[in-house]
């Protein structure tokens, strides 16, 4: 059994910033209270007139100067929150979509050939960036664009390796899902986690293994 960790309040965000780019990270320090935007109601998350109306948060697409193409040298305790695609990992690569007779500003399909057949991921990008005008559900926050992959920096075997947070719902988020309706919703749910995880560090939460056929599969807060 490996020894426990301390969470160190440190948290890095990795996103793509176009649909099919390369990951890019950046250390997320939470916005302190005197100069950030109005925060969007939990409630109204997801639905883009509200996110509009209560100030614009930090896309996923911005970059800052601390942006880097390679994930940064992580400490044990270190806590990494990708931004990810909501569709099953089993069905992430296959054309399974028929779009044929769909003709929107992306897609012209309107005869059935092999180009009529599209990966869901390529369905919801192509269908929702141009602000949803042909797919109203999901400008409406109706259904998820994607889901947060939450990992955690633990030493095994005198190296750090990056495994799941397994109770990140409960712990650092208070809501069961990680999927996310909107890129707002999804920044504003790692800054969520940001500041959960300096929270934590101030109160001593520590990082204890969770075993499966005696292999270490992921990591818990207490």
């Amino acid at each position: 059994m490996s020894a426990t960790s301390l969470l160190t309040g440190r948290c890095f965000w990795g996103r793509r910033t176009t649909p099919t780019g390369p990951f890019v990270y950046t250390a997320f320090r939470p916005r302190k209270e005197g100069n950030h935007s109005q925060r969007i109601p939990i409630s109204f998350l997801g639905n883009t007139y509200y996110e509009r109306r209560f100030g614009r948060l930090p896309s996923s697409h911005d970059t800052s100067p601390g942006t880097s193409f390679s994930l940064p040298s992580l400490s044990a305790g270190d806590v990494l929150v990708k931004m990810g695609s909501a569709t099953p990992a089993a069905l992430r690569g296959r054309r399974i979509v028929d779009v044929t007779g769909i003709q929107t500003s992306f897609l012209d399909a309107s005869e059935r050939d092999a180009s009529a057949r599209f990966r869901i991921d390529d369905v919801v990008h192509s269908m929702h960036m141009h602000d949803g005008h042909e797919v109203p559900e999901l400008n409406r926050g109706i259904v998820d664009i994607g889901k947060l992959a939450v990992l955690c920096a633990f030493p095994i075997a005198g190296a750090t390796s990056l495994l799941p947070l397994e109770n990140v719902s409960g712990t650092l988020l208070k809501r069961r899902s990680l999927g996310y309706r909107s890129e707002e919703e999804g920044t504003q749910l790692v800054r969520v986690i940001a500041e959960g995880c300096q929270a934590g560090a101030l109160r001593g939460l520590c990082l204890r293994p969770v075993m499966r056929n005696d292999c270490i599969a992921g990591v818990r807060l207490e």
